[in-house]
């Protein structure tokens, strides 16, 4: 449900974690993060015409990839691709292990919703 209630409040009556996060590591993105996921131990952040690749433990950056125009999206990991939309009006998918482009496509428009993966749809 949006925004977990009827009332759409986002609020939910819980203790809370019950303990205090501690940072483990920081990284430089160069500039602002718009979204972040994670798969496989690694986190992979989108943000100012750039996806991060950063390993999950150590905080290191695996890769960058750049479109040069803002990323919105937040990144979608399937079977070792990842997949977002750019303000270039194009959708990516690149190699989760390497960076590396697998295919880009032309949408006609700004794609700045996050890509939704099923079977081989995108």
């Amino acid at each position: 449900m949006f925004r977990l209630n009827e009332q759409h409040t986002g609020v939910a009556a819980t203790g809370g974690l019950g303990i205090r996060p501690m940072l483990n590591w920081t990284y430089d993105a160069g500039s602002w993060v718009a979204k972040i996921s994670e798969h496989d131990g690694a986190v992979f952040a989108s943000g100012q015409g750039q996806v991060h690749c950063i390993d999950a433990q150590t905080g290191v950056g695996r890769w960058t990839f750049e479109t040069g125009r803002t990323i919105y999206s937040c990144p979608a990991i399937v079977d070792g691709s990842v997949f977002f939309g750019s303000a270039d009006n194009c959708v990516y998918c690149v190699d989760a292990e390497t960076g590396s482009l697998s295919w880009k496509y032309e949408t006609g428009a700004f794609v700045c919703a996050s890509p939704t993966v099923v079977e081989d749809l995108v």
